[in-house]
This record gives C-alpha cells, structure tokens and sequence, in this order.
C-alpha cells in the first residue's frame, strides 16, 4: 500500500516590517521633530505658533490625539470625529488637541468629517499634506495617543509607526487589525476600548487613559520596543529562514 501523504507544511505569516526610512527617524532628538512639526502645520504663523507653544509645555512634547487614517468610510474616522466631539469639555484641562491626517478617498466624506471636527474643536489641527518619513515621525513623536478607528483593517502601518515613537494606539475592541499580531494587547504593547458603547461612554474609557499618563507612556515603550525589533533586517532573515 501506498504510504500516506505527508502533512503540509504550516504556513508562516510574515507581518510587514517597520520601514527603514521611519526607523532611521527614531533616532531624531525633540529639536529635529519640532522643526519638521513646524514646517508641516498648516494655517498662519500665529496659528502655528499658538500650537508650538502647546507642544511645548506638554509633558514630553505629546500634546496630539492623533488619527492617520484614509478618510473613507472603511476606514470608520467618522469614529474619531464622535470622540473627539464628546471629549471636546475635556481638552483643555488634559492639555490635548485632536490632529487628524490622511487622505481623502471621498472628497465630500472628508470635507464633511473636517467641518464637523474645526466645528467641535476650532483648535483641531487638520494636515491634508502627504506625509513623508519626517512628517510622520514630528506627527507620532508628538502624539499622546494614536486612535485607530477602524473595526477591521489587514494591518495598519500607522499603528506600526506610532510605536516606533513610542505612541501607544488606541484600537476598538473585538476588531480584527492586523497590526495587533505585532502590539497585542495582553502583551501590553497596544489598547483597546469599547467604540459601540455610545459616545458618552467611549468618551469615559478614553479620559481614563488618558488620566493616567504613566501607563500610556508604559504601553507606548512596550510598542516602540515590538515595533524597533521587527524591522527589515529582521524581516529578512526571519524570510531567510523559512526559506
């Protein structure tokens, strides 16, 4: 008789590497970030000035409530829209200010979500700009918290990226982002909370985060450290090995 087939081999997932040229960024001092923030904000120079002073008197600099997101319905930022209108009483005292970013899929949806945010939160920054490795690295080395609004996403970069500056990414739980194979919350390297409880709710768990700088910063130096050890060299030799 013939011998049984052998059993397939196990198939390995790969997850995306950090980008070189965002790994490179990492090694910037706060100076080199704040000069590329400042080249990077929109609007007039008083109003760039109004929020470079902000960031200055931030604890370490990380004064945003970040969203790098396509604007499009997939992607859910209308979440992050809601979230920052019901957190808007709370800004101030928590020395934050919301920044969305990315781009526009659909026009009138992203127009649309802009309004509602400049309407809830006039000091809101908004960047319509590409960014480059330099942009990104002044955005998420200035960020308290990274909100990923999207319930499902095949990876998410930016989540990546975040870490690599040591901002943690606030994620909706019961979701299916690929990037959490990379920061899993249990393992303390990402966070999760609860964006179908209502906006008054949602609102709650995320003043608790952020009441509790610390931890943040806990949970961001535990993504930096996942994110810095998965980068292309370590990409390819993982690849190497399986081959």
């Amino acid at each position: 008789a013939a011998p049984p087939p052998a059993a397939p081999p196990p198939i390995e997932l790969l997850l995306p590497p950090l980008r070189a040229d965002i790994e490179a960024k990492t090694s910037l001092g706060e100076a080199a970030h704040t000069a590329a923030l400042e080249a990077l904000l929109p609007g007039s120079d008083d109003e760039k000035a109004r929020v470079l002073d902000a960031v200055s008197k931030a604890k370490d600099g990380r004064r945003f409530l970040t969203c790098a997101v396509r604007l499009s319905r997939e992607k859910m930022p209308e979440r992050f829209v809601e979230l920052m209108e019901s957190l808007a009483p709370h800004l101030a005292r928590l020395g934050l200010t919301p920044l969305l970013c990315g781009a526009a899929a659909d026009a009138e949806y992203a127009a649309a979500l802009k309004a509602r945010l400049r309407a809830a939160v006039p000091a809101a920054v908004i960047i319509d700009s590409f960014l480059d490795p330099p942009a990104l690295a002044a955005v998420f080395a200035h960020t308290a918290l990274n909100v990923h609004p999207s319930q499902y996403d095949a990876y998410g970069m930016t989540i990546v990226e975040a870490a690599a500056f040591a901002a943690p990414t606030l994620l909706p739980a019961g979701g299916g982002v690929g990037a959490s194979r990379l920061l899993p919350t249990d393992a303390g390297a990402s966070l999760e909370a609860d964006f179908g409880a209502g906006a008054t709710a949602l609102a709650d768990q995320v003043v608790a985060l952020l009441e509790a700088p610390a931890d943040l910063r806990r949970v961001g130096m535990a993504a930096q450290k996942r994110a810095l050890a998965w980068g292309e060299e370590a990409y390819g030799q993982e690849l190497h090995k399986l081959l």
